[in-house]
């Protein structure tokens, strides 16, 4: 069954190193974030990945590529 995106809001986050995926776990799970990790089976199991629902607040920080 196909869902429409409807929220009005969707951030594509590009990451240079796996490290600073886990630098954004480190920060969601400290402002106690709920977050969904993505990891690639076919790559050892490497986060390439995360997905949160959030205000846009946490990600204030980040500048368009």
């Amino acid at each position: 069954m196909f869902q429409e995106w409807n929220n009005g809001t969707l951030v594509f986050l590009s990451v240079r190193f796996p490290r600073d995926l886990q630098k954004w776990s480190e920060k969601l799970k400290a402002c106690d974030k709920e977050f969904s990790v993505f990891r690639e089976p076919d790559q050892n199991n490497e986060v390439t990945a995360l997905a949160c629902y959030d205000d846009g607040r946490i990600f204030k920080t980040l500048k368009p590529s």
